[in-house]
């Protein structure tokens, strides 16, 4: 390819490669006296991806599809509402480009496809088979009679073929049981860089052979980039592996680090953080099952009712599952695997199977049905984004290994405990607030010590001391001290009393060297701030960062000095 030939070209310049033919022709046209002269010139120039050669027209003879015709179905379809594209500005993109459509070439030159089904006689008549036989070859020529019929050697575009595909992995054109069943399709899931290769050819295909759309509904999704948020390619040598991904990360932690991503249509860049954070979510959830399957393997049952995190896990339960329903109906993946998330992470693991710990050693029976039933439904809303784990870890616990089969949770499955979610914050909070006065001071995790509550969620720390207890290693107790490190929350105040658990000087002397560590931090974001220069020209976010950080370091500077006054 890329050299002159043809009866046209003068016997000279026969057999020459482009480039030296262009060189050739100029240099004969000078001898002749036919030149007038030469310019340099810049052109846009077409190269190839792959060798970067120039990319040149050429003449030649191809078979093209009138695609007019085929497009005003599918226009007045998608109009009507007969396929619905998601996210919905698709479908505007989709019409506009059906109904400025141009007709397509969809012969190719290679090796491998379908043969374009026409034959050739050397009479110079053109046979196609009649529709009626058109899976079997000609072998006469209805004009002539003969019978040295020869079949074009070009087969048909890849997108042409791939455009039957709704239909034809079904049995058509014959009628079959399949493609009565599940034809048309109810969902195809695709990204939006195929909408014009694949999508619209598919659509055009259903409806002229079968007069129906191929699909209801039509989910596009973003591309996968590289780390610079460059398009993979095999010519640029960035793509990756999705197998080597699966080896390093696992199945499920990369398929879920997608869905994460996946937000309104949008492309998708390759930070491999998100998928450490998915490969930690896929440990996080099979330690969470291991303990569940330890903690009831030699579980005696006693007597007991509902406990506070067991009402409270149910109405979140309850919650989550009809928010993650509500997002995977609307084919949001990403807020679904994001609501799953902070669930399973956060409330699941983090707060119940700890506030539970009591109730179980106790052999408190609706404590263990709780704990069964709230992660049979978590295995069950996650299984469409982790469907492997899931099925291992559903087996394990039950028994069955059909967890695809099972039927999806329901939001009437759990009753909703508004009061129980409000004490259970309540709780949270007392918590969380003990942790920090602990890490304050810095005394160790496991040193059990003296909390003085005081405020409207006494009685809520009163009725569940036994979980505080186990959760925040410190022993409750009711009223204000005369004298204590103190840490509000919205529903109490908490106190630590200084005087016998740590060192006073000691303490003093690093609390007056935070002071001065401080007051410097304060000054240097202050001065920051009151330039005008710097808020002026730095980006919104830099700016609202050094602000985040001088809130942060003059409340911290606050608690300073009241930790100070206390030693006065």
């Amino acid at each position: 390819t890329g050299h002159l030939s043809g009866e046209l070209v003068p016997l000279q310049f026969q057999g020459l490669e482009r480039f030296a033919a262009r060189t050739a022709v100029a240099l004969a046209l000078e001898q002749a006296g036919f030149l007038r002269g030469t310019q340099d010139y810049t052109i846009a120039l077409a190269v190839s991806g792959r060798s970067g050669a120039p990319v040149e027209p050429m003449l030649s003879e191809q078979w093209w599809l009138a695609m007019a015709p085929l497009a005003e179905p599918v226009v007045a379809g998608i109009k009507a509402g007969e396929i619905k594209l998601i996210p919905e500005r698709w479908a505007k993109v989709n019409v506009d480009w059906l109904e400025n459509i141009r007709d397509w070439n969809i012969s190719r030159q290679l090796w491998w496809g379908h043969r374009i089904p026409a034959w050739y006689c050397p009479c110079g008549a053109l046979v196609v088979p009649p529709l009626e036989t058109f899976d079997q070859d000609p072998t006469v020529c209805p004009v002539c009679g003969g019978s040295d019929l020869t079949q074009d050697p070009d087969v048909f575009d890849t997108w042409f073929s791939s455009a039957l595909w709704p239909m034809a992995t079904l049995g058509w054109p014959e009628a079959t049981p399949d493609l009565d069943s599940f034809y048309p399709a109810d969902l195809l899931v695709t990204g939006y860089d195929i909408l014009f290769f694949w999508v619209a050819r598919m659509e055009t295909a259903g409806y002229h052979f079968t007069g129906r759309a191929p699909f209801a509904q039509v989910l596009l999704h973003g591309l996968i980039l590289d780390e610079k948020g460059q398009k993979m390619s095999k010519s640029k040598n960035n793509t990756v592996d999705p197998l080597d991904l699966i080896r390093q990360y696992g199945a499920d932690a990369v398929r879920f680090a997608l869905s994460y991503l996946a937000t309104g249509g949008q492309d998708i860049r390759l930070d491999y953080r998100w998928l450490d954070m998915a490969r930690n979510f896929t440990n996080k959830l099979y330690n969470a099952a291991r303990f569940v399957l330890i903690s009831l393997e030699n579980f005696v049952p006693t007597s007991g009712s509902a406990t506070l995190a067991d009402r409270w896990i149910t109405s979140r339960l309850r919650q989550t599952v009809a928010e993650v329903s509500g997002a995977l109906d609307a084919f949001d993946v990403a807020t679904a695997a994001r609501l799953l998330y902070d669930f399973i992470w956060s409330e699941f693991c983090d707060w119940y199977l700890e506030a539970a710990k009591p109730a179980l050693r106790a052999g408190n029976p609706i404590t263990r049905t709780t704990l069964l039933d709230t992660i049979n439904a978590i295995l069950r809303l996650l299984h469409p984004l982790m469907p492997f784990l899931t099925s291992e870890l559903y087996q394990n616990l039950t028994g069955s290994s059909e967890l695809w089969q099972e039927a999806w949770p329901q939001v009437a499955e759990f009753p909703a405990d508004p009061a129980a979610e409000a004490d259970f914050a309540v709780l949270k909070d007392a918590v969380t607030a003990a942790r920090s006065l602990r890490a304050e001071l810095g005394l160790p995790p496991a040193q059990v010590i003296p909390i003085y509550f005081a405020g409207a969620g006494e009685g809520v720390i009163e009725h569940n001391s036994a979980v505080f207890s186990f959760l925040a290693h410190a022993e409750p107790r009711l009223g204000a001290p005369e004298r204590g490190l103190r840490l509000i929350t919205p529903s109490l105040t908490l106190y630590l009393v200084l005087e016998g658990l740590v060192d006073l000087e000691a303490f003093r002397s690093r609390q007056e060297k935070l002071r001065g560590e401080l007051l410097d931090r304060v000054k240097r974001a202050r001065q920051k701030l009151a330039n005008p220069n710097f808020v002026a020209k730095a980006k919104e976010d830099v700016v609202a960062s050094e602000r985040e950080k001088l809130a942060q370091a003059e409340a911290q500077l606050e608690r300073v000095r009241e930790a100070l006054k206390l030693l006065n």
